[in-house]
């Protein structure tokens, strides 16, 4: 049996909370879920075919709900 290992940003985004419909609005901060990393974005738009959401970097990428999380609050 080869067991299943959990490290880094794969438990980061395991952990964190999903998106409920209340979450599920423009301005959210989340972190989404883009090949290994996970990367903290900004819901920008809800739409039919899925949620755009703006990157730190600017760039605004479309997808689905299951890959996205609540972002931490960040504490002063």
């Amino acid at each position: 049996e080869i067991g299943v290992r959990l490290v880094g940003s794969e438990m980061c985004i395991r952990d964190r909370a999903k998106l409920t419909d209340a979450d599920m609005q423009q301005g959210t901060n989340v972190t989404v879920k883009l090949g290994k990393t996970p990367m903290p974005a900004v819901i920008t738009e809800i739409a039919k075919d899925g949620i755009h959401v703006q990157l730190d970097s600017g760039m605004v990428v479309k997808v689905n709900a299951d890959a996205l999380r609540l972002a931490r609050s960040k504490r002063s």
